[in-house]
């Protein structure tokens, strides 16, 4: 059914046999080799990056990307830009709601220490 499956099998066959392969080596020659780490061809690692590739939904992908520019510091500078003013009203009632929270904290904050 899956034709990668006999691939992936014969890759993990290869890499036991050479890690054998190695040991064998080692021992025999009884001395510290350092084994470099082994070079992945170029169509090879296309392949392999194709498989993680495979599974991305892009249009997700896409949507965060958008999502991001919105964050965008610029943006927001430009959307605060375009907001209309407060009232006096409205600027008058935000400041008592601060002024109370506020006046609540100190009250809590020096209740303890006389």
């Amino acid at each position: 059914a899956d034709k990668t499956k006999p691939a992936e099998v014969q890759e993990v066959v290869d890499v036991v046999t050479v890690a054998k392969l190695i040991t064998e080596v080692v021992t025999a020659a009884n001395e510290t080799i350092t084994v470099a780490s082994p070079n992945i061809p170029a169509a090879e690692a296309r392949v392999h990056a194709a498989k993680l590739n495979k599974n991305i939904d892009w249009d997700e992908a896409i949507d965060h990307v958008k999502q991001k520019a919105k964050e965008d510091p610029a943006v927001k500078r430009y959307q605060v830009l375009k907001r209309n003013p407060q009232t006096k009203a409205q600027a008058r009632k935000n400041m008592m709601v601060y002024l109370k929270n506020v006046a609540g904290f100190k009250m809590d904050y020096f209740k303890g220490m006389s």
